[in-house]
């Protein structure tokens, strides 16, 4: 094989391989197009679930940026009251954390918005997800019921055709250091 032979292999592979993803984009938008039904109807009995996401996620938010302005605070203190070689570690474990985080860390409405952002793209996939999860299991999307109860923050969905029931709950957490969260679990 010369060397024109070879370069026309190497193009048209790459030709391939960008047919097969545009092929697998595709996919995945008439998927989502024909389930769109199934998760507006999610959406709507989620919005519990959003809310109180969005408001544990704001708080944190703002908790944490005051964290943050602490431990920069913190190694100002330490850096100008300690020699850093008399004691290695604690230099290095609030450098690490002070010189590595972006600036916007430092302003609240900067951090705060982007948690939101990222929170509400969160659900937004879990969504998706778990109508992929619901598809899976088998149930007629043309006739679905929604029984929706609470136990906390956390919800129990229980979702119908008629013939088959699929129970999806979610499971929140979050706490002083981890941002809030949350799983469903479909049985």
């Amino acid at each position: 094989m010369n060397w024109r032979e070879e370069q026309k292999y190497f193009e048209d592979l790459k030709k391939s391989k960008k047919e097969a993803k545009v092929t697998k984009m595709e996919q995945q938008k008439l998927w989502l197009s024909e389930r769109k039904p199934l998760i507006n109807a999610l959406k709507e009995n989620s919005q519990e679930l959003l809310v109180t996401y969005l408001e544990k996620t704001e708080t944190w938010a703002k908790e944490q940026v005051q964290r943050t302005i602490a431990l920069n605070e913190e190694f100002k203190a330490w850096h100008s009251n300690n020699d850093w070689a008399s004691n290695k570690s604690d230099y290095y474990r609030l450098e690490k954390i002070v010189y590595r985080t972006p600036s916007w860390h430092y302003n609240e409405a900067e951090f705060v918005k982007r948690s939101l952002d990222n929170a509400k793209q969160h659900y937004e996939n879990s969504i998706i997800k778990l109508a992929y999860r619901i598809v899976a299991k088998g149930l007629n999307q043309n006739n679905l019921k929604f029984e929706n109860s609470r136990v906390g923050v956390n919800i129990d969905t229980i979702i119908s055709d008629g013939e088959k029931q699929v129970k999806a709950q979610t499971i929140c957490a979050w706490g002083e250091i981890q941002r809030p969260h949350y799983r469903y679990l479909v049985k």
